[in-house]
């Protein structure tokens, strides 16, 4: 991956990548290259994802009390389902020092989405973690997230 990072002109440009890039060099070649990232964050990254789902577990439960953070929900329907996705966006500067966070060169923002999918009596609930050098912007996060290609 990181040698079709050095191949791609990256100024300007929002790496989206799932967790399998989620990976310290691609994240010190995608910033070589100026360009931002937003990763998902999932156990293959171990202690650092239990700690930023920790975090936000506590920071709802108490209500971002104290916390600067930005917020962004969007419900849609189709033929049948209806999903909800709520986006909170925080910059690291307002978490406790976390697992090797210094480590992620331009780390300036975690995001967590919870969506919740009614499809006819069936509820489900997903949550997903994210690593950003963009600002904590919960809209601009929510559409980078949506608009995120899988090939």
């Amino acid at each position: 991956m990181t040698q079709l990072l050095k191949l791609l002109n990256l100024k300007g440009a929002v790496v989206t990548l799932d967790a399998m890039g989620t990976q310290i060099e691609i994240v010190q070649e995608i910033q070589r290259g100026e360009g931002d990232y937003v990763l998902a964050l999932k156990g293959n990254q171990g202690q650092l994802c239990e700690q930023v789902k920790a975090w936000f577990d506590q920071g709802q439960a108490h209500h971002w009390q104290g916390i600067d953070y930005s917020y962004d929900q969007t419900t849609e329907s189709g033929h049948h389902p209806l999903e909800t996705r709520e986006v909170w966006a925080v910059p690291v500067t307002q978490l406790p020092p976390k697992h090797r966070q210094n480590q992620w060169l331009g780390l300036t923002t975690v995001v967590m989405v919870r969506s919740y999918r009614q499809l006819w009596n069936k509820t489900t609930t997903e949550v997903r973690l994210y690593l950003s050098s963009l600002e904590a912007d919960a809209q601009r996060h929510h559409q980078v997230i949506r608009s995120h290609l899988l090939y």
